[in-house]
């Protein structure tokens, strides 16, 4: 062999190692990206999951003490901030009944909380503490469906999926006794 072709030789090995080490690096960022981006949406994931389930219990507190005299301090309880901010990143993880689900709760928590305000006269006639009862309940019962929806998309590990079980059965119990 000649001194032109080992150099040949070195040169095309220094290539192609060059070229596996790019693809291997590559993909190793790729892999690292797409995992990071799924970490997101399943922390995006827990916190609307834990804003529903505080709103889930808002609300059944909300119907249990609705006598003549309506709760008006829950109303600036409510919240939809997790929601709101980690739309995008939740809308990547669940399909769209689920979704839809989710949005069902949170305008109709908006709708009841936001039209028992604070500016609102703090006594009502006992015949709208009923119908308000009522509406907690039915807002209750949409934010169970809606977090159960996001079990069922498998969201959770297995101790949180277990631990989240047992708050809602807690919440069935409450908006059954309400």
């Amino acid at each position: 062999m000649s001194a032109l072709d080992i150099a040949l030789i070195g040169v095309v090995g220094t290539l192609v190692s060059a070229v596996i080490a790019a693809a291997l690096s590559g993909f190793f960022l790729l892999w690292h990206q797409r995992n990071q981006g799924r970490d997101q949406m399943r922390a995006a994931a827990r916190a609307v999951l834990s804003e529903m389930l505080a709103n889930a219990k808002l609300a059944c507190h909300a119907a249990s003490v609705v006598q003549p005299q309506i709760p008006f301090e829950s109303a600036g309880r409510f919240s939809r901030a997790a929601w709101s901010e980690q739309l995008p990143l939740v809308a990547q993880l669940l399909n769209w009944d689920s979704l839809t689900k989710v949005r069902g709760a949170y305008d109709s928590g908006s709708a009841i909380f936001g039209s028992v305000g604070y500016d609102l006269v703090c006594s009502a006639p006992a015949e709208h503490a009923c119908e308000l009862q009522e509406l907690f309940v039915g807002v209750g019962k949409e934010f169970l469906t809606a977090i159960e929806s996001f079990v069922l998309a498998g969201l959770l590990n297995e101790n949180e999926t277990a631990n989240l079980k047992a708050d809602l059965a807690g919440l069935r119990q409450r908006i059954a006794s309400s």
